[in-house]
Parts: C-alpha cells; structure tokens; sequence
C-alpha cells in the first residue's frame, strides 16, 4: 500500500495510511515501525498521534496486525 504524503513545515513527509488500510479490508496488514510518532501539525491531521494507536484501530475493524521493526526501504546513499 503507498504511503500517504503529508505537508509538514514545506516538505512532504511519507507515513502510513491509515484509512487507504481500513478502506481496503484486507486480512493482513503488516505495518512498520510500532513505536513511530505520526506528523503531529501535518497535512492531513493523523487521526492518532502515535502508529500503535493506528494499529488498535485496525485490530478494532477487524484486521489481524503483524508489526515489524523499521524494514523501510532504502534510501539514496549520499
């Protein structure tokens, strides 16, 4: 699933999507980073301040959660 591209202080952050996952009814999602504070000030406004608190809401509708540990892609060497 793509992440969602949130405006915060003039640059484009990339977090998880919390109602693209919820609208697809999946199973499964397998969502990185538990620990992450979402962007606090963006846009979109998270609905939740902290992935854990996304992920109760995907366990609350239904979809069985498996958490990993920052398995992000990565990035350009510099």
């Amino acid at each position: 699933m793509p992440p969602l591209a949130v405006k915060y202080r003039g640059i484009v952050r990339k977090e998880f999507d919390l109602d693209a996952a919820l609208h697809a009814v999946p199973a499964s999602c397998w969502v990185d980073e538990l620990a992450h504070s979402n962007v606090v000030g963006g846009e979109p406004v998270p609905r939740h301040p902290n992935r854990w608190q996304d992920i109760e809401e995907l366990l609350d509708a239904g979809i069985t959660v498996w958490k990993t540990v920052n398995v992000q892609a990565p990035g350009k060497p510099e």
